[in-house]
């Protein structure tokens, strides 16, 4: 996990000379018999810090005290093996020591010690620039950055010739190399005939190792385009988000519940049981969530994922909860975005549910993404906002698009894509960075 972590566990056998005069003086068990107590930290957020306490033998002697600074903050009694402990209340980016000790009556039993630290709150010193994309009927669907002079977005890009014509062939994919934007085809081919169509979602691993869609992926494997046919009885839907750990550990989320996975040499259909648009998807190692949800035909539905592998499990929501967005940087806290309220909440290491600060309106955010839980963007109608671990605060950033689409942000780098326009419809591509 990010952020400042040194662990340091100590198991010790009672001490004779820590004990009372009436103390037995060999406390020491065998082996076998010996008690243990540890301690680890789960998550960290800029006031609060999650720890997991476990006792793993079954033995008596299941009463803890825990120390912060040497200041003795909690007594409790452990019934199972691990407990979930958490401190708040705390000063952003300052470090803690932790000790808990296990004891029996009046005896210490063993002791574990902790270093940690709180997040800081991020500042807000960005720079930005507003680019234009296409002369009309432009989209932009999704972006992927690899760092601030290779960025990759996909759409639907039409530009005029030199008499003011629409070339009826779009552009969907468009690189920025630092310098200025390329426009580039990525064509379909079936049954000998060949096309263009928009393309709505992207993710970039590296310059040579990139997937695409729309109906069906599309590979980059730093020479040519592979398109994945095949996909009928698969994925039936336009692809709305990518993500994957390797090209050899992917996913594909649409409507109606659509989810396949692509295991590096066959693509297998991820049975959700839905038939709600996934909006997102997200992942860090082995923790994969997607959300989405449906309004229409009645009954509305909502639904929170937990994928693993091929498989999936429905995660319980909030009432009155239609989750648009997700991100996360630790699977202990979720950040979670419900359009129907315009507001984010997170989901934490006890599985409890809490509302963030508001954002700065109420207008819906279509994508989330960051860097560290307090550090993260989340674009919209009209609008870029950015959380520093303790407040949204809203980007005046100029000309701003009807609705951003979606964002991503890597190596301090955001960028945002939208349109502009009803009629002469540009792409609107937002690039925010810190110096």
């Amino acid at each position: 996990m990010k952020g400042s972590l040194v662990l340091f566990i100590a198991l010790l056998a009672l001490v004779a000379n820590n004990c009372k005069e009436e103390s037995p003086t060999n406390l020491l068990p065998p082996p076998e018999l010996q008690r243990q107590v540890q301690l680890t930290l789960l998550d960290a957020h800029t006031q609060e810090l999650w720890l997991q306490l476990s006792l793993p033998d079954t033995f008596s002697g299941r009463t803890v005290r825990l120390f912060r600074n040497n200041h003795l903050i909690k007594t409790f009694s452990v019934a199972g093996s691990d407990t979930l402990v958490l401190d708040s209340l705390l000063t952003p980016n300052q470090q803690y020591i932790y000790r808990v000790e296990r004891v029996l009556d009046t005896v210490r039993l063993a002791v574990a010690e902790l270093v940690c630290a709180t997040l800081p709150i991020t500042t807000r010193n960005f720079i930005w620039e507003v680019d234009t994309l296409g002369a009309t009927m432009t989209h932009l669907y999704d972006v992927a950055v690899i760092h601030d002079s290779l960025i990759y977005v996909v759409g639907e890009i039409y530009l005029r010739d030199s008499l003011g014509q629409t070339d009826p062939t779009p552009y969907n994919l468009a690189i920025w190399n630092g310098q200025r934007w390329q426009l580039e085809r990525v064509y379909w081919t079936f049954q000998g005939n060949q096309g263009v169509s928009r393309l709505t979602a992207i993710m970039a691993f590296s310059s040579n190792d990139i997937w695409v869609g729309d109906t069906v992926p599309y590979h980059w494997n730093g020479i040519s385009w592979r398109a994945e046919l095949g996909m009928v009885g698969i994925f039936a839907s336009w692809i709305n988000k990518i993500w994957g750990r390797s090209s050899s550990d992917l996913y594909i989320v649409g409507n109606n519940g659509n989810i396949a996975h692509y295991n590096g040499s066959s693509w297998r259909r991820v049975e959700t049981g839905s038939t709600a648009t996934l909006w997102d998807i997200w992942g860090i190692n082995t923790e994969i969530y997607a959300c989405g949800f449906r309004n229409s035909p009645p009954p509305a539905e909502s639904i929170l994922l937990k994928l693993t592998g091929d498989r999936v499990q429905a995660l319980p929501l909030p009432p009155n909860f239609t989750p648009r967005a997700l991100w996360f940087s630790n699977p202990h806290r979720l950040f979670i975005h419900n359009s129907r309220a315009g507001r984010t909440i997170v989901k934490r290491a006890d599985s409890s549910w809490i509302q963030m600060s508001p954002h700065a309106t109420q207008a819906s955010i279509t994508s989330l993404r960051g860097i560290n839980a307090n550090d993260i963007f989340g674009v919209g109608s009209r609008r870029i906002e950015h959380y520093n671990g303790e407040t949204w605060a809203t980007l005046n950033v100029g000309t701003i698009p009807d609705v951003f689409r979606a964002c991503d942000y890597r190596s301090r780098t955001m960028c945002a894509v939208g349109s502009v326009g009803s009629f002469n419809t540009r792409g609107i591509v937002v690039r925010v960075r810190r110096p």
